[in-house]
């Protein structure tokens, strides 16, 4: 098991607040990227959208609409949004076993008053995915996330034949393309790391009141959609 690292600070964003007008939950994460500098995001959740961005209004940021299952990404520079449309997709059959093993962390110090409970997912006998979560917090939250990953799986699934065969190996499929997200059902993740050399660390979660206007997409923005399966 990966060391569980001893966390959850108060990491304040700096700026003011816009106009308070909606109610929403927010989460920060420590984002690290193989071979990139660590990067903060700030993940903010209202009872029908769920948007992503680096901690200040004027961002580029991600906006999932819970409701179309429809993610937006929004680029200010170029004035470009990208559209994601939900795709129904199901697990496959695979040739190697899939399988979870869940634990809690009895000796782990418990945070937000909870035993951690780790979350590992195999390929074979390969790790390819682990979570610490925390149980029985933010259910409303927990099902943004899982709705939105399912979203980004579907389109991972859609453009698989953008991937060479010889890439695909089974810690790909499970952990990038067929991406369930149902650890999202267990817990909220505090610390996470995948096989493709991406980690996430939580850094702080409060509730904000912020302008409703940062859950609505830019005028005369310029829409496009990425390549699907042919």
């Amino acid at each position: 098991m990966k060391k569980l690292w001893v966390f959850i600070s108060l990491y304040l964003i700096p700026g003011a607040l816009l106009a308070a007008d909606l109610n929403v939950q927010a989460f920060w994460y420590e984002e690290l990227e193989q071979d990139l500098p660590p990067s903060l995001h700030r993940y903010l959740v209202s009872d029908h959208f769920l948007r992503i961005d680096g901690g200040q209004a004027n961002d580029d940021y991600i906006l999932f609409d819970a409701a179309k299952k429809i993610i937006y990404s929004i680029n200010h520079e170029d004035q470009t949004l990208l559209t994601l449309t939900s795709t129904a997709w199901q697990l496959p059959e695979f040739e190697f076993k899939r399988h979870q093993v869940t634990e809690k962390l009895e000796s782990a110090p418990k945070l937000m008053g909870k035993t951690v409970t780790n979350y590992r997912l195999f390929a074979d006998s390969d790790l390819c995915t682990e979570i610490q979560l925390v149980p029985d917090i933010h259910p409303r939250s927990r099902k943004m996330f899982r709705d939105y990953q399912q979203v980004l799986s579907g389109q991972q699934v859609q453009t698989l034949f953008n991937t060479p065969e010889d890439m695909r190996s089974p810690c790909f499929l499970i952990d990038q393309v067929f991406n369930t997200g149902d650890y999202y059902d267990q817990g909220l993740p505090v610390q996470e790391w995948h096989s493709r050399g991406y980690a996430r660390l939580l850094k702080d979660v409060k509730p904000l009141k912020v302008d409703e206007k940062m859950f609505s997409l830019p005028e005369k923005y310029q829409s496009y959609y990425p390549l699907q399966d042919r």
